[in-house]
C-alpha cells in the first residue's frame, strides 16, 4: 500500500518547477586619483587559472565613473581578470559648484589588458556584485 503513494509523491516531486536563479548583476565605479573616471571601457574576462571560461563581458564607463555589465544571459559566477581602458582623451570629474572635467596624463598601459592589469574580482551568483576600482597614477 505504501508503494503507490511513494511513487505518486516521487512523480509529483519530479514535476515541480524549480525557481529560476536570481539574476547576477555586476556594477560599480572607477576612480583615478580619487575622482571618477569620465568615460572609458571596463572588461571582465574569465580568469583561466581560477577555473573561468567563456567570453569576456564589456561595459562602458559613464561620465560619473559608473559601469554596469549587461548580457542577454546571466553573467556566470567565478573569478574574472579586469581591464580598464581610458577614453582617447581621458578625464576625471572635479566636483564642486560647477563640476569640471580635467585631463590627466599617464594612464597605466597595463590596465588595458586583463592579463597584465593585476585586477581580479569574484562574481557570485544571485546577488548584486558591486566593485570599485581606485587607480593612482604617478605624475
Amino acid at each position: 500500500m505504501r508503494r503507490p503513494f511513494l511513487l505518486l509523491a516521487l512523480a509529483l516531486a519530479g514535476c515541480a518547477k524549480t525557481a529560476d536563479p536570481a539574476p547576477t548583476t555586476v556594477r560599480g565605479r572607477v576612480f583615478v586619483q580619487g575622482r571618477p573616471l569620465a568615460g572609458g571601457t571596463i572588461v571582465f574576462a574569465p580568469h583561466p587559472e581560477r577555473g573561468g571560461a567563456g567570453r569576456a563581458v564589456v561595459a562602458d564607463i559613464d561620465a560619473n565613473g559608473e559601469y554596469e555589465l549587461k548580457t542577454e544571459k546571466e553573467i556566470p559566477a567565478g573569478w574574472y581578470r579586469v581591464a580598464i581602458a581610458d577614453p582617447p582623451y581621458w578625464t576625471v570629474v572635479i566636483p564642486g559648484d560647477a563640476p569640471k572635467l580635467a585631463a590627466v596624463s599617464g594612464f597605466p598601459e597595463a590596465l588595458r589588458r586583463p592579463d597584465k592589469s593585476g585586477l581580479e574580482r569574484e562574481v557570485l551568483v544571485g546577488q548584486a556584485n558591486e566593485f570599485e576600482f581606485h587607480i593612482e597614477v604617478r605624475q
